[in-house]
């Protein structure tokens, strides 16, 4: 893990703005990135968050950025990777990182029953063939509402005849109000059953039947393909928004470069990093703002989405919701 001049060595599993933006902390960093192009799904992303851009910030952090790409990390070890790619396989000695990002919610795990016809869509699928210029349906229900989502929606409002967003859970960084200034319904409920043999027909769902043609799977959740010490952006939690996750790599960087002794968490809700140094006490949480929290019993209440909040400088602390 450590160079020959002595330094650590980075092994950035995932070449989205997470990765990016955490090579750019050392210059000692590979990034390896499956597709022909890095930048997940931030590269195409121009819906603005607290004024910036995911697309304006992924293309600061690739002129700084060592990527290698259509290199697949199919195998992580304590002191490196095992890649594959056109010239086979090869071992990169170093530290791994895992920035891999979010995966959809699979139908089972929603509990999404009935047929499986064409017209039923992931969010990066259907993130993908928009920006490619296909038109993936007229009358499209999306399930989940978070930045992502809110982003497709953007793009799909000027190609479809409808689009209605319904979700349980409500966006870190959005009101259900957001949707309407795109011409969006916005419902509160769940996807039960999908109706349709060759193409999709209908939607039943806990707030009523929608005779759509697509359905697009929007419901988020960290995509950990391996067990690594540490992990950033949302392959370590759902983060909205794109200054955030940078903010993220920032934290994971500290705890991995700076000197000193460590520290860890024990947490019930999502914390970035959970390994950090006692010299650096910092550490982001997945709350909403207006929630609270318990560091070692002092209870705090979040003031905005994805707090970085300084905890005590021990060996061993415990945060849980409050």
């Amino acid at each position: 893990m450590v160079s020959e001049k002595g330094e650590i060595k980075l092994l950035i599993i995932g070449g989205g703005l997470a990765g990016l933006s955490l090579a750019s902390y050392h210059e000692q960093s590979i990034v390896f990135e499956t597709r022909s192009r890095p930048g997940g799904f931030f590269l195409y992303d121009d819906l603005p968050v607290s004024r910036s851009r995911g697309k304006d910030l992924v293309s600061g952090f690739l002129s700084k950025a060592k990527v290698v790409t259509e290199r697949m990390v199919y195998r992580v070890e304590e002191n490196g990777v095992w890649t594959l790619g056109e010239t086979g396989t090869e071992f990169h000695k170093g530290m791994p990182v895992l920035a891999s990002g979010f995966r959809e919610k699979t139908t089972l795990e929603l509990g999404i029953y009935g047929y499986r016809p064409a017209g039923v869509f992931t969010l990066s699928s259907a993130w993908d063939f928009t920006n490619s210029g296909f038109l993936i349906g007229e009358r499209i229900l999306v399930y989940g509402f978070n930045h992502f989502s809110l982003s497709l929606v953007s793009k799909l409002s000027m190609l479809a005849e409808k689009i209605i967003v319904i979700y349980d859970e409500e966006s870190f960084i959005y009101k259900p109000d957001t949707l309407r200034e795109f011409g969006v319904e916005a419902v509160k409920g769940k996807v039960l059953y999908i109706e349709g043999k060759s193409r999709v027909e209908k939607v039943k769902t806990t707030a009523g039947e929608f005779a759509v043609d697509t359905l697009i799977l929007a419901c988020l959740t960290p995509l950990n393909m391996f067990t690594t010490r540490f992990a950033t952006g949302n392959a370590a939690m759902i983060i909205e928004d794109p200054l955030k996750i940078v903010e993220s790599s920032n934290l994971v960087a500290h705890a991995i470069l700076e000197p000193g002794e460590s520290g860890r968490i024990v947490s019930n809700i999502p914390v970035v990093p959970q390994t950090f140094k006692l010299r650096h006490p910092y550490v982001m949480l997945g709350l909403r703002e207006g929630l609270k929290a318990e560091i070692n019993g002092r209870e705090i209440t979040v003031d905005e989405p994805y707090p970085v909040v300084e905890i005590p400088a021990e060996k061993v602390v415990r945060i849980r919701a409050g």
